[in-house]
């Protein structure tokens, strides 16, 4: 065979080589939440089943500690932005945190959307519900530093909407009074605070379900009529004797993971360290109610991925 048509061979079969590669590893996405999420496989059971084992660190939990307010705990609203936060930023060195930017992320922890609604003989302001999420962009994780953060926390005025401050936590408190009156709260508030066996139990399956899923749970941990908290499970182990240990993020330790377990012999809860540090000792081991909350906004945040991902994937392609 003639040298020229053996390089030109070799060429193209290089090229070949090289082509099917890229197309290889241009149909696959890897961020921080996902690792080797295929583009032809772009569905909300498709997303769960590559989100990395690291993707909801101690560095991305909103570095904001339960503050104490006029109207009630603010531990709920928390949890649900720390959600949003894990599930749906994406590390941005460049983020532009431009003012609909920042009007959408408090939007989502708001719950709702802000408008001025004509009214004789005052305009009045009213709350439109968020039909969707989006995924937004932040940057250094959500620390202290993070320009969003920074963004979030000096706010803004609404302008042309009686000139409503908007900024992290008025979005938190506003969330939590409309999320903690309903009607279907009220099992965790009247009678005693213990929970059956039987619950327990269903509970556990959940929880650890959810879990190696990589989905979120809010779950309210009831230790008394009064003594309640709300924290995010995001890993388990299995103690020496049995016992499942729930690592949480907890909002009254933004730094650091505290945890509580459950035992399968006695088919109870424990307030761990979620309830002992914070109420006192004997909270430690005493047994609490458990109750899981605001699954309905998940479907929210699964829509935002799928939308999120398709459009990553045809970026690719063009």
């Amino acid at each position: 065979m003639h040298l020229l048509t053996v390089s030109l061979a070799i060429f193209l079969f290089l090229f070949q080589s090289s082509f099917v590669q890229a197309q290889n590893t241009s149909s696959q996405i890897s961020d921080r939440l996902v690792q080797g999420l295929d583009c032809k496989n772009i569905s909300v059971s498709g997303i769960y089943s590559k989100i990395r084992d690291d993707a909801y660190p101690i560095q991305a939990q909103i570095p904001d500690a339960n503050w104490a307010t006029g109207y009630l705990a603010n531990c709920w609203s928390l949890a649900h932005s720390q959600r949003l936060v894990f599930m749906l930023s994406r590390l941005d060195p460049d983020a532009d945190i431009s003012e609909a930017k920042l009007r959408g992320v408090l939007d989502m922890f708001r719950g709702s959307s802000p408008e001025e609604a004509a009214r004789f003989p005052n305009p009045i302001l009213q709350e439109r519900p968020l039909r969707q999420y989006t995924v937004f962009s932040t940057d250094r994780n959500f620390s202290e530093g993070s320009s969003l953060y920074s963004s979030l926390q000096k706010g803004f005025s609404e302008s042309g909407i009686l000139g409503i401050p908007r900024d992290f936590r008025n979005e938190i408190e506003i969330f939590q009074i409309y999320h903690f009156h309903r009607t279907k709260n009220l099992p965790m508030f009247l009678g005693n605070w213990e929970r059956s066996t039987a619950e327990n139990q269903q509970s556990f399956e959940q929880i650890l379900k959810a879990i190696d899923q990589h989905r979120l749970n809010l779950l309210v941990l009831r230790a008394d009529r009064t003594v309640q908290h709300v924290v995010i499970p995001k890993w388990y182990e299995i103690a020496s004797d049995g016992k499942y240990i729930f690592h949480v993020f907890d909002a009254n330790f933004p730094d650091r993971e505290n945890a509580f377990a459950y035992n399968p012999q006695t088919r109870q809860f424990d307030g761990g360290s979620v309830m002992g540090v914070f109420y006192d000792t004997p909270y430690l081991t005493k047994s609490v109610g458990v109750f899981i909350v605001d699954e309905g906004e998940n479907k929210k945040i699964d829509e935002a991925l799928v939308r999120y991902y398709q459009k990553a994937c045809r970026n690719l392609v063009n």
